[in-house]
């Protein structure tokens, strides 16, 4: 499938459905064999004007999910919305603090408002899919080689760390995160 790939996370409660937070994947072709491609970044999206939120709910709504947290993948080809994947569950991997840092909410209280509060959630819900404008950029950087062979030093680790922009350097896990902020201001 060509195209651009997208995240879409959302907290349902009723059927009624909020896109908590919007975020797409940078890809690059590794140039291996069949040009495989490689995850680069996720970035949130801070616009969402043209973002199919209606594909969306009516895949949130096709699937059953109506109460809770979900997460969806889909990529935008020249006819629209392609489905990857859809599910009643939270995005994997995810720094919900720094998430919660640059999009200036907390999005395990809405969570937990989806299940247990009409009233609650419905103040999240006028609240974000009125105005959703994250405060913050969010940069998940994945680091990622094609090539073999075992690493034995990192020198430009510690000044990466130290940077101003950077909230956590993950070498746990085969070198490939590296969650970067960069301020509005």
């Amino acid at each position: 499938i060509e195209g651009t790939e997208y995240v879409a996370n959302s907290a349902s409660r009723n059927g009624k459905h909020l896109l908590t937070d919007a975020y797409v994947y940078r890809k690059f072709n590794s140039g291996v064999d069949d040009g495989f491609f490689l995850y680069d970044r996720m970035e949130l999206l801070h616009d969402i004007d043209d973002y199919p939120i209606d594909y969306i709910n009516a895949a949130l709504d096709a699937v059953g999910i109506e109460f809770g947290v979900s997460h969806m993948e889909f990529k935008m080809d020249d006819r629209g919305p392609v489905m990857i994947e859809v599910a009643a569950r939270p995005m994997g991997e995810s720094c919900t603090v720094y998430q919660n840092e640059a999009l200036g909410y907390d999005i395990t209280e809405l969570i937990l408002n989806a299940y247990s509060s009409d009233e609650d959630f419905e103040r999240w819900y006028q609240k974000i899919n009125v105005s959703y404008k994250p405060v913050k950029y969010f940069i998940t950087k994945i680091v990622t080689s094609v090539l073999e062979g075992k690493l034995e030093d990192i020198p430009a680790y510690k000044n990466i760390a130290e940077l101003k922009t950077v909230r956590k350097v993950n070498l746990i896990k085969a070198l490939r995160r590296m969650e970067v902020f960069v301020s509005n201001n």
